[in-house]
């Protein structure tokens, strides 16, 4: 008996090993922690990105359409370069010129002084931490795309000069 008390006397003032389990419990925390971090820096460098994109489109349609023969071609293909260039993929984003007030035309890409040129940008942003810890709950469509969790959306309007 005196033997089993004094072995677990000795394990009971044992610490050695304890703060690498605490630091084993902690880690996976702190690295979903420091992910989340570094998505949301990309989400917000996308953000950033594509309204960039859709505020060069706006301009270039309300200052040219006076001088030049600008259409909707043109304007598709400012903000295609534009995603390109920043290394997002065009195929993936939605654009639209949606009309503002009655009578508009086309988004008003060829409308009048002063009237507004809008145009309106939404991304996919996958979420790959989200992804990864939620994947399996993803909801009603299990054919949606992998880690499309996030749609950056972003308007400008300008008026035409």
């Amino acid at each position: 008996m005196t033997f089993l008390y004094a072995r677990l006397r000795r394990l009971n003032g044992d610490r050695r090993g304890q703060s690498l389990v605490e630091f084993a419990l902690i880690l996976p925390f702190l690295m979903i922690l420091l992910m989340g971090i570094f998505e949301v820096g990309r989400a917000w460098q996308r953000f950033q990105v594509i309204t960039d994109v859709a505020r060069e489109a706006a301009r270039v349609a309300a200052v040219a359409n006076r001088n030049t023969a600008m259409d909707e071609t043109d304007i598709d293909d400012i903000i295609g370069n534009g995603l390109l260039g920043a290394g997002l993929d065009p195929n993936e984003a939605i654009w639209s010129y949606p009309p503002d007030g009655p009578g508009a035309g086309y988004g008003n890409i060829q409308g009048g002084y002063g009237q507004p040129v809008t145009v309106r940008i939404e991304y996919p942003h996958p979420i790959a931490i989200l992804d990864a810890l939620l994947g399996t709950f993803r909801g009603a469509d299990p054919n949606a795309p992998p880690g499309a969790w996030l749609v950056l959306k972003t308007q400008v309007t300008f008026r035409n000069e």
